[in-house]
């Protein structure tokens, strides 16, 4: 069965950042393409750690199964895909596109493509494969390779969390518990904490827990480390109950060797006097267990109604705060169970926390709701709900600073953006009055009023506007013809787009209800 590995910058500890999950046709993993030197792994990997400090895992062999009922759990706490696309893997049967990529369509985790081949965007855009999916390409050339690393960067920023983010969420919970588990029963581990959190005044403590890899040697200090917070914060051990937990192993030299568990968490956790809550999720023999043990409490079993009276006995002497009116701690808690930071994914707990912060008005949450329903990130795309949100930003904003104010009109782009898939008509208007601020504020050669009318151009010509089209062209020509030179490669490649557009429009005419002074 598939086994997660992981690779970070300089070998670090993965626990704590974002997590993105590599996956790929298992005939492609070494494949080194035109023009690289590295293999489609290799390649991919440095040049998103080199651009986030993230962890990234995959599974070695990519042609090995997930075990059933693990699919959700190693897959789900992911938060993001990145896959390399050629032809054989969309082409070919394979576990990337009928698991891999299926299960985060299907739970709108956000997908990353590279292409990595030429003459394959007819297969890419079937709806089956990619669809109208943004995507990037590593092996573009003409200096476009700068291009493809700025917007991996900016894709990378606007989908995972900053070091930094993480921090602040750390900082909300009231308190931590210790999960103690055999990655055999990782399943389970989901299951118990989902139960914690969902007992009254419990949403808001964290859950330290090793996450995917099998321990090593060099997790020793990590584990201890983490142990010796929870005992601060918290002070409780709870652990995971399953006859897994009473198994031992044979090591090379033939010596019987206890599991990491019962070797190292359990022990320290009795030495630092840990309250310790024994879960039991299957049946096991109890006896051995207070034999492989010393001085285990009798466990509880995790369907009674007794494991929420003893935990929540155990959690009484933390001090929990009521926060449920504070629209910046709900946001950071709602990132959490999205992110999954020291908490499980909850996609509906933590789009229900983001949402009551952003009926309070707080702009970050408000940003993300509208991202996230226009691109189907975590939610399933809802054009209307995305609209609805990214006017109230504007209104926000509005009455905060002003219409003219430089965030206002930023969101107003962005709210023509969203009008792009509900009323175009509605789309050109905005960009329009966008484009008419910034010109008689910040003057006709400020990079922000040159990108409205990269905006404008880019509108009209999806309406198939020519006319519009080819005087917006114009003024961007004479802009940069004044600006850059006329033999500047942008300025000479504006021109022969104007030629083209000549050519389809056979006449000029001015922009209708923008016409503020000439250019």
């Amino acid at each position: 069965m598939a086994k997660f590995e992981v690779k970070t910058r300089n070998n670090a500890d993965p626990r704590g950042k974002a997590r993105v999950y590599f996956t790929c046709h298992p005939s492609d993993f070494d494949w080194v393409f035109a023009n690289q030197e590295l293999g489609c792994f290799e390649k991919i990997c440095d040049d998103v750690l080199h651009n986030c400090d993230c962890a990234i895992y995959y599974t070695p062999d990519m042609s090995e199964p997930f075990e059933e009922k693990t699919i959700g759990v190693d897959l789900g706490q992911m938060n993001l895909f990145i896959v390399p696309v050629t032809a054989r893997l969309m082409l070919e049967d394979n576990r990337a596109m009928t698991v891999d990529i299926a299960y985060a369509k299907e739970n709108n985790i956000p997908i990353l493509p590279f292409l990595m081949e030429g003459d394959i965007d007819h297969i890419y855009s079937l709806p089956k494969n990619f669809g109208d999916r943004q995507y990037l390409n590593p092996n573009s050339t003409d200096s476009s390779e700068v291009k493809y690393i700025h917007k991996l960067q900016r894709h990378l920023g606007s989908l995972l969390l900053s070091g930094d983010m993480s921090k602040q969420i750390k900082s909300a919970f009231d308190a931590y518990v210790f999960l103690s588990y055999r990655k055999k029963d990782r399943h389970h581990a989901n299951d118990l904490m989902r139960t914690i959190h969902d007992l009254p005044g419990c949403r808001d403590i964290a859950i330290w827990y090793d996450e995917f890899l099998a321990l090593g040697e060099s997790w020793r200090d990590n584990i201890k480390n983490a142990m010796k917070m929870v005992h601060e914060n918290g002070n409780l051990f709870t652990l995971l109950v399953t006859p897994n937990v009473l198994e031992e192993y044979v090591d090379s030299d033939g010596n019987i060797k206890k599991n990491f568990v019962m070797e190292n968490e359990y022990p320290e956790a009795k030495e630092m006097g840990m309250d310790i809550l024994p879960t039991e999720v299957e049946e096991t023999d109890h006896k051995l267990l207070s034999d492989k043990y010393k001085g285990i409490p009798t466990p509880v079993y995790l369907a009674d109604d007794k494991f929420n009276e003893t935990i929540l006995s155990l959690l009484s002497n933390i001090k929990r705060v009521d926060n449920d009116d504070n629209p910046e701690h709900n946001f950071l808690i709602g990132l959490a169970y999205l992110e999954g930071v020291d908490v499980e994914v909850n996609t509906e707990r933590g789009i229900k926390l983001v949402t009551m912060a952003a009926e309070a008005e707080l702009p970050e949450a408000m940003i993300l709701l509208c991202r996230a329903y226009l691109n189907g990130e975590k939610v399933s795309t809802d054009y209307n709900e995305a609209l609805k949100w990214a006017s109230r930003l504007v209104e926000f904003h509005e009455r905060e600073y002003g219409r003219e104010h430089i965030f206002t009109l930023i969101l107003l782009d962005n709210l023509a953006s969203v009008y792009h898939y509900i009323d175009k008509n509605k789309e050109v208007e905005i960009a329009e009055e966008v484009y008419s601020i910034r010109y008689n504020t910040l003057g006709c050669y400020h990079p922000h009023t040159e990108a409205s009318l990269e905006n404008l151009a880019l509108i009209y010509g999806e309406l198939d506007d020519f006319p519009r089209t080819l005087d917006v062209y114009e003024k961007l020509y004479d802009m940069r013809r004044l600006t850059l030179g006329e033999d500047a490669p942008a300025t000479v490649e504006l021109n022969e787009t104007l030629d083209i557009l000549r050519e389809l429009s056979g006449a000029k005419s001015n922009l209708p209800s923008i016409k503020t002074k000439e250019m």
